[in-house]
């Protein structure tokens, strides 16, 4: 057992792992014990130093000093007596003050000031909490004293999981540690009940302050009479970081805590200096007319805390939200058949965190046990049994999407659209990110799927408060949402999903859903040159509403004037660049307008947002030359499973210049009728006319390609040579051995295929550019 001794005490202590060293100072009387879970993950990045202060666990051959300020002494000794000299110091709780106290005495040794889960000045309620924890400790009753301790620590959501054994068990010891050095002291230890603003201006140290979510021991904001957490790296000019979790979020969501600490240290994070003197962020706090600041429930997922939910599948996005709602709401089932590919293993994982498990049987009425919220999956029609049944038992229908734009509504911007909406909201995230902002969108992690998936539902905990969350949501997901973005953007409407809808008008109503919940403070970029847009979802805007249109509109913000893009403000018309700047493929040229328009919605300066455009030269499978056969070049398309898509992408190619594949399934994997209804096959009429005009042959495959075959020979085309081909791979082939040399093949699905499949057999076909 490592100890040393010092001047007025003999210390243990731990090092362990290699690099920059980090010192944590646990929370008073805890011990060591507090930092049981997190140090070991630290370690593989830094070497830490883990110690009992002075009378507490095996530091306690010397009772606790008076102060705090003697702890901050002591550690200042340990760290000499080691041969430590600047160090990340990480205080928790209790422990927090202690680094206050040794940051503010001896700004010289600390190289970032790390406090976790504590206040600067108790609030008139933490006085309360302390009274009661008196009484209890006065009753000499150790497992009401456990258990009081047990429910202010740790969050709701995590005692229901099944995590909470190792931390029940962690908190066990640590009261031992906590009852043994109190026996201690006679004077009960160091006060940490006192008032250390006063400190605050004497910190020097880039800080970190992280806080619990759900901490009702140290309350994010507190009580007009505190100073909280919140407050407290406001006057610390420092950087917040808010973990869903307890009081004890080192020992609940140790790598969360871990990844924070490490990004920030690493400078992933806004340096303090440049927060400094910043406003409070938009929806942070609200001023009444006496000027009393009524703090917001911080808590973005407060809603689910009573929630008995049901999730709709096995797919990996219901497993991820079954995984995430397990830790915040009241109850979890999930409802699925045995009949997925991984349902025995999925389900025995869902079992054991706490899930309940009810098996579907499509020839029975479903069973919703007493779920109170369905969690509706992203191909379950509006129109299903499931979702009928549901209804008719008054169940709230939510989704995924809905969890991820509710967390920040005041930060959130929400694209959505029949075309361009993925590669809109990626050039959303990277004009925000050229101008600064700290920036989480659903296209950091897939392209297809559309729309957000579990990994970024999981980023949530770990977003900064002030981080824009940039979400493309399709009308499968706006069907399920009852929340609106704070920036709503529409890219245009067409004809699509009728079969899954049931109507146009059903699909127009659920893209509509994107604005429907705004209010007066938000703000809608639309689409001016689409006149569904412009006549019948304009209206319905409560807030600003910004147009943008690749024309030269006078009603529109962002617009195109001879060749060039501008923005109007208000100084009048501002240069943002030229097209010809632009490398991206023509027809992206008004989703390069959206994300301008919903850039200067959010606050980004017109050079950042320029940079932005000029750097994108296109998305995967948009259009772009995946790689060359010969002197062929395969133009992969293979996102274009609708006939629109399709045309926008046709359009873009010269006459008599290409050579086509199209084809695929007629019926989509979970039922859905593709190119079902009268407007979606006068699209596809449309599109085999553009055929006929651009294209040398087309190559058509799957019941898709005769549905294509059938439309050409009722327009005519005679120009225009039809082959057929058993499956994509061999209508690849085929389109390649018809194209000329340096010419162009451009695969354009129109009909279902999984587009994943597509790029692979391409990728196997091409020889990738150098």
């Amino acid at each position: 057992m490592p100890t040393i001794k010092l001047s007025r005490a003999e210390l243990f202590y731990e090092l362990r792992g290699q690099g920059p060293i980090m010192c944590h100072l646990h929370g008073g009387t805890l011990g060591r014990h507090h930092f049981a879970l997190l140090s070991p993950i630290l370690a593989e990045r830094f070497q830490v130093l883990d110690f009992d202060l002075r009378g507490v666990g095996d530091s306690a051959s010397d009772p606790m000093p008076d102060g705090l300020s003697d702890w901050a002494d002591d550690t200042l000794e340990l760290l000499n007596a080691l041969g430590l000299d600047r160090v990340s110091l990480h205080g928790s709780s209790a422990g927090g003050l202690v680094a206050l106290e040794f940051a503010a005495k001896y700004p010289d040794r600390v190289d970032h000031l790390i406090l976790s889960c504590i206040h600067a000045r108790p609030d008139n309620a933490d006085r309360l909490r302390r009274r009661i924890r008196a009484a209890l400790t006065d009753g000499a009753d150790p497992e009401a004293l456990l258990a009081w301790y047990t429910f202010m620590f740790f969050s709701r959501g995590y005692l229901e999981s099944a995590h909470s054994v190792e931390g029940r068990s962690l908190l066990r010891r640590m009261m031992d540690t906590m009852q043994a050095a109190q026996s201690l002291a006679p004077s009960g230890g160091p006060r940490t009940d006192t008032d250390m603003t006063a400190l605050l201006q004497r910190i020097s140290s880039p800080t970190l302050v992280i806080a619990g979510s759900q901490d009702i021991t140290i309350p994010l904001n507190g009580g007009l009479s505190g100073v909280g957490p919140r407050q407290m790296a406001r006057e610390l000019s420092g950087h917040l970081e808010v973990i869903d979790a307890g009081h004890l979020a080192l020992v609940e969501r140790p790598h969360d805590v871990a990844e924070v600490i490490t990004r920030w240290i690493d400078g992933n994070f806004p340096a303090a200096a440049h927060r400094r003197n910043h406003e409070p962020l938009a929806g942070d706090e609200k001023l009444n007319k006496e000027g009393i600041r009524h703090m917001l429930d911080q808590s973005p997922f407060a809603w689910l805390a009573n929630q008995r939910v049901l999730v709709d599948g096995l797919s990996d996005d219901a497993c991820g939200l079954a995984d995430f709602l397990l830790q915040r709401a009241r109850k979890v089932s999930v409802l699925g058949t045995n009949q997925h590919e991984h349902a025995a293993s999925r389900v025995a994982k869902l079992k054991s965190a706490g899930a309940t498990f009810i098996e579907r049987d499509e020839s029975k009425v479903t069973e919703f046990g007493d779920a109170d919220t369905l969690f509706v999956d992203l191909f379950t029609s509006p129109r299903s049994a499931l979702v009928q049944e549901a209804r008719d038992r008054g169940l709230r229908l939510s989704s995924l999407a809905e969890v991820i734009v509710s967390s920040g509504r005041g930060r959130t911007i929400g694209v959505t659209g029949s075309a361009g909406k993925t590669t809109t909201t990626y050039l959303i995230s990277a004009v925000l990110r050229a101008a600064g902002f700290a920036t989480r969108a659903s296209t950091d992690d897939r392209f297809t799927p559309s729309g957000p998936g579990h990994a970024m539902l999981a980023s949530l905990p770990s977003l900064r408060d002030e981080a824009w969350r940039v979400v493309e949501l399709t009308s499968h997901h706006l069907e399920y949402v009852s929340t609106s973005p704070h920036i709503a953007v529409v890219t245009n409407l067409f004809a699509d999903h009728q079969d899954w809808h049931g109507s146009f008008d059903a699909y127009k109503v659920a893209k509509m859903r994107l604005l429907s919940f705004q209010n007066s403070g938000d703000v809608a970029v639309l689409n001016y040159d689409d006149q569904t847009i412009r006549s019948e979802f304009a209206p319905i805007v409560k807030g600003r509403t910004l147009f943008y249109s690749i024309s030269d509109a006078v009603d529109a913000d962002v617009l195109v004037s001879d060749g060039t893009i501008m923005v109007r403000t208000a100084q009048g018309l501002r240069e943002l660049c030229t097209v010809d700047d632009l490398s991206m493929p023509r027809h992206h040229i008004s989703n390069a307008l959206a994300a301008a328009a919903a850039g200067v919605a959010a606050g980004a300066s017109l050079e950042s947002i320029a940079s932005a455009l000029r750097a994108f030269a296109g998305l995967p499978q948009r259009g772009q030359v995946a790689g060359h056969v010969g002197s062929v070049a395969i133009h992969d398309d293979t996102i274009a499973l609708n006939p629109k898509k399709a045309l926008l992408g046709l359009e873009a190619f010269a006459f008599d210049d290409v050579v086509v594949v199209s084809g695929g399934a007629t019926v989509s994997p979970g039922g859905e009728q593709r190119v079902s209804s009268d407007l979606e096959k006068a699209d596809l009429q449309l599109y085999c006319r553009e055929l006929g005009r651009k294209a040398k042959a087309v190559v058509l495959y799957g019941d898709g390609g005769e549905a294509i075959r059938k439309m050409l020979a009722t327009e005519g085309q005679k120009r225009l040579t039809v082959d057929v081909a058993p499956d994509f791979e061999a209508a690849l082939a085929q389109a390649i051995a018809q194209a000329d040399p340096n010419s162009r093949v451009l695969v354009a699905p129109v009909f279902y295929n999984r587009p994943a499949d597509l790029k692979h057999i391409i990728e196997r076909a091409v020889q990738p550019q150098s």
